[in-house]
């Protein structure tokens, strides 16, 4: 009997230091995962916050010759037309936009503005092509005034001006 006692104890020895050698290797790769856990989530919100100052920081110089370009656009308005244009207005027009494009805005634009962009300066030459003088004809007034609006749409949204604001005092808190 002595000798069933005696591997009775050998077994729940063997047993008490499995269980503690599994709980330590168990502990041990526990700290190796939260470790590497600790260091993705600091890696995650460093680029976070990075990402977010350039976001802020191009949005806000945006804003600046995002403004000057809209005003530009003001040469077309819906209301009311500006029925004293001229071709020569326009081809000074898309000179303006292009000096604007190369030395103040060009590289801030979005691809969605960049394209509205390029939509505009497309309808103002394919315009100029066939008419070089006089005022302009109405179907053209409103081909570039509806890219220089669709232009806009795309400056607001890039600057996210056409937002809702925030509702302040909302049931939620």
């Amino acid at each position: 009997m002595s000798g069933i006692g005696g591997g009775a104890a050998v077994l729940a020895t063997a047993l008490f230091l499995g269980k503690t050698v599994t709980e330590k290797i168990a502990d041990g790769a526990t700290k190796v995962v939260e470790s590497r856990l600790r260091r993705i989530e600091d890696r995650n919100k460093t680029t976070f916050a990075f990402a977010s100052a350039v976001d802020t920081d191009l949005r806000t110089r945006r804003i600046a010759v995002y403004a000057e370009l809209w005003e530009n656009t003001g040469l077309l308005p819906m209301w009311p037309w500006n029925t004293a244009l001229e071709y020569r207005d326009l081809q000074q027009f898309t000179l303006d936009l292009r000096d604007w494009y190369f030395k103040r805005g060009g590289l801030f634009l979005s691809t969605g503005a960049r394209d509205a962009y390029f939509a505009v300066q497309k309808s103002i030459n394919a315009v100029l092509a066939d008419h070089r003088t006089g005022a302009v004809a109405e179907a053209d007034y409103g081909t570039i005034r509806e890219n220089c609006s669709a232009l806009r749409t795309e400056l607001a949204e890039d600057i996210l001006s056409r937002r809702n604001a925030p509702k302040v005092g909302s049931e939620n808190g």
